[in-house]
């Protein structure tokens, strides 16, 4: 006797096996299915809400445009600052202070999240412009000290720093 003739295989009717094949066939359809509409729908929304650079395309856009951008700021600036005149110069100025790797993020996040609609290209360097201001504006908080009732000092009874609230008449 061959080792084939011994070796015994259990007898499973086929007809249940192709229907668990089948039922496991179909259920793998629906799911990928479900996701593909899933995420369709996730893109849809994105774009309905001007938040494209959130999708999936969008985020690996955002991160191969973020470095040849905050090149591009960098060499603007150097340019402003080699002292030649021109509007560059005067714009370059309220740049001044803030990270490049950050404008140029702001930069390709706006433009990235405006890229499918139907923006001329003033309404989009506005709103660029707005969110550049309000990072400064952020920078410029972020800066400030901390000021709370602590911080300051505390009146004592044996002629320490004299310190009241100030009163309303």
């Amino acid at each position: 006797m061959s080792h084939q003739e011994n070796a015994t295989l259990p007898d499973a009717p086929p007809v249940e096996t192709d229907d668990r094949m089948a039922r496991q066939i179909a259920l793998e359809t629906e799911m990928t299915s479900a996701g593909i509409a899933r995420t369709q729908a996730a893109v849809a929304n994105a774009k309905a809400e001007r938040r494209e650079a959130g999708t999936p395309a969008g985020q690996r856009m955002l991160e191969a445009a973020v470095e040849p951008t905050r090149r591009a700021i960098e060499a603007y600036l150097e340019d402003a600052r080699s002292g030649r005149p021109g509007p560059a110069a005067v714009a370059s100025g309220l740049l001044e202070g803030l990270d490049p790797n950050v404008i140029a993020y702001i930069t390709a996040r706006v433009i990235l999240d405006r890229i499918t609609g139907a923006n001329q290209l003033q309404t989009c360097a506005i709103f660029l412009a707005s969110c550049v201001e309000d990072e400064a504006r952020f920078q410029a908080v972020k800066s400030l000290p901390i000021v709370t009732p602590f911080s300051r000092p505390i009146p004592t009874p044996l002629g320490g720093p004299e310190w009241a609230y100030p009163r309303s008449a």
